[in-house]
């Protein structure tokens, strides 16, 4: 007697309908900022120091703030941190010896940042990072995107693949140690497939920002052949994926699916040629604008407001969404995101 179809395990079920709820939750486009209280008293004239790294994604940064600071009456001062401990160091070290009202950074690790934070922080220096959620925190030093934003954006990538696969995902994920936010997203994307999918099977690979477009592509090529079974890649941030679809064609390989977070333009137009699957957008020029509200509140004797811990700042979309011209590493957020920022500001003459 032949056998009949393997049963549906219940519990796989469970679990991609847990997972389909949770990414469908985050497909929603957002409607708000979330910034609706006023900054007082006035922080028109005092000076703000950014510390630049040298990935694309600062550069936005970098340009976002200068016109963040604009209704604020802040002054800019960039000085590039580059994309070493040893650079950030220095970075750190130079921007306390200028001794500005505030500090803005982008992701430097706690083990590096948090003694000179502190230190500045003592003299009176409001300091905000950017996606730090290993800081610790203090009245003078904050962080935008924390833990709950990371760990969210780690499930939203696990759990975009066991909806796809229907449970029985097989992924190569590949994280960046370099990075304070690391820990966190990968927190995030294993409770997600130990939750949802404990039979899906993922193997790691450590890489950082000097690996992209050089040595990275082959190197996930190469663990690809070796690995036929694997059909999934996420990434920690998409630009690890630059050159990717190019190594993948070279050596042949078809049928592999793709997700990180921050898409670039690269990565967007990747996306609209069909050589990438999913992202998790989230607008670098509001990162900026958070962090911006936040040194101001800092600086005028406020503590950061609840919702640059986890912002609205996160969206799941697919190939088939991006229907736009990439332009730039950002994209169509919510339309006129920055004059809710602005209203909310200029409600007491700031």
């Amino acid at each position: 007697m032949a056998d009949g179809p393997a049963a549906h395990d219940p519990a796989t079920d469970t679990g991609v309908a847990a997972a389909k709820a949770q990414i469908a939750a985050q497909m929603v486009a957002p409607t708000s900022v979330g910034i609706t209280k006023p900054i007082k008293p006035a922080v028109a004239g005092k000076t703000v120091v950014y510390l630049k790294c040298a990935i694309v994604n600062c550069k936005i940064h970098a340009d976002a703030l200068a016109e963040s600071f604009k209704p604020l009456g802040l002054n800019l001062r960039v000085v590039d941190s580059g994309l070493t401990p040893e650079s950030f160091k220095n970075a750190l070290a130079t921007a306390k010896a200028l001794h500005p009202d505030g500090v803005i950074s982008d992701a430097i690790p706690a083990a590096i940042a948090q003694t000179t934070m502190d230190e500045m922080a003592a003299e009176g220096i409001s300091v905000v990072s950017i996606v730090a959620p290993d800081l610790k925190l203090s009245d003078r030093v904050a962080n935008v995107m924390g833990v709950p934003y990371m760990i969210r954006q780690g499930q939203t990538m696990a759990n975009w693949t066991i909806a796809d696969s229907g449970g029985h995902a097989n992924v190569l994920y590949l994280s960046d140690t370099t990075l304070s936010f690391s820990a966190s997203t990968t927190q995030g994307l294993k409770e997600a497939y130990a939750k949802n999918c404990p039979g899906c099977t993922v193997h790691e690979l450590a890489t950082n920002s000097g690996e992209i477009g050089t040595v990275l592509p082959n190197k996930i090529s190469s663990y690809l052949q070796a690995h036929p079974d694997v059909k999934y890649v996420i990434v920690q941030y998409s630009a690890l994926l630059t050159g990717v679809p190019a190594a993948l064609a070279t050596a042949g390989i078809t049928g592999i699916k793709t997700i990180g977070a921050s898409p670039t333009q690269i990565n967007q137009q990747y996306m609209k040629a069909g050589q990438e699957s999913a992202g998790i957008f989230n607008s670098n020029a509001a990162m900026a604008w958070y962090a911006t509200d936040t040194v101001a509140r800092l600086m005028s004797g406020e503590q950061p407001l609840p919702v640059v811990d986890d912002p609205p700042n996160l969206q799941l979309m697919t190939a088939s969404q991006v229907t736009w011209e990439p332009k730039n590493s950002d994209y169509p957020w919510i339309p006129g995101w920055e004059q809710m920022f602005t209203k909310a500001w200029e409600a007491n003459g700031s």
